[in-house]
């Protein structure tokens, strides 16, 4: 395990990109028990995070760190793939894998209980979940449409979307707000890919890092701040954080490349990294102040 001071903003931005506010952030690495390549997806306000790794079975396999750095046994299924990519501040986790039969299957889980979703039966994936049980992701209506869902927990019903114009629309992040972003594409199968944020009110505007070839929101808090990543001119990838048209990059120190997953309310970040090696590793980035507002 490495930690790293860093001030955010003194990372190599482009030329004439409105810069978030200056952080300053001490980075910690960490990989679980018995991992091949690291993915850290989200970060409740306890400070525990979710994600998923490789293991020596070329599987991957959910896992859950406390903010103390301990570990949670794998969280799996026999012999199948399984992505945990969202958690809430009562610990629910989200996520989806991929049974015998090799349909994507989605999930929450909670007490070591696993709970199928799917939207009216298509192929669904869950990506994030709220602290009001709400979830968001992605699922197969047709051959060339993949549209978003939003799924209220209260009412237990399920609004669809799609960014006008895109075959496929991610919805990657919400809020308590049920503000979602994500990222679209207007091809299947898939190409380039933009960002969007979804309103309550169902209002969908489109946005990029300035400068980037491709732009990956990937989650937004309760004070509207939005982090992902973006694929500079060499294709490499970064991370961001920020608002909407004040955005700043953001890279983990020595990392070949970098993108960020999640956010808290205290504005603390996790992600992944390649190493020079071209392993990935996953990364806590916790601000000086915690603030949801950074």
């Amino acid at each position: 395990m490495r930690q790293f001071a860093l001030n955010a903003l003194a990372l190599g931005l482009f030329c004439g990109v409105a810069a978030y506010p200056q952080v300053t952030f001490t980075f910690t690495s960490f990989d679980p028990p018995g991992s091949h390549e690291t993915h850290a997806y989200a970060v409740n306000d306890s400070g525990t995070v979710v994600g998923y790794y490789l293991n020596s079975s070329n599987l991957y396999v959910g896992y859950t760190r406390t903010k103390a750095g301990k570990f949670s046994k794998p969280i799996s299924m026999p012999g199948i793939s399984l992505y945990t990519t969202g958690i809430n501040n009562s610990n629910v986790l989200s996520g989806y894998y991929y049974p015998t039969n090799g349909v994507e299957t989605s999930f929450t889980y909670s007490a070591g209980t696993f709970t199928n979703f799917s939207y009216n039966g298509f192929q669904t994936q869950v990506d994030r979940i709220n602290n009001n049980g709400d979830l968001t992701g992605i699922y197969v209506a047709t051959p060339t449409s993949d549209p978003g869902f939003l799924y209220n927990a209260t009412t237990n019903s399920t609004v669809t979307f799609s960014v006008p114009g895109a075959a496929a629309t991610f919805g990657e992040g919400l809020n308590k707000k049920d503000v979602v972003v994500g990222s679209y594409t207007n091809t299947i199968p898939y190409g380039t890919f933009q960002s969007f944020i979804r309103n309550a009110n169902g209002k969908i505007n489109t946005f990029a890092f300035p400068g980037a070839t491709q732009t990956y929101a990937e989650q937004i808090n309760d004070c509207s701040v939005i982090v992902g990543g973006f694929a500079d001119s060499s294709n490499l990838e970064h991370g961001f954080y920020g608002k909407i048209n004040a955005f700043t990059q953001i890279d983990y120190p020595g990392a070949v490349q970098t993108i960020v997953d999640g956010i808290n309310n205290r504005g603390e970040l996790v992600g992944s990294y390649l190493d020079a090696g071209g392993i990935r590793h996953g990364f806590i980035a916790t601000p000086a102040s915690p603030s949801c507002s950074l």
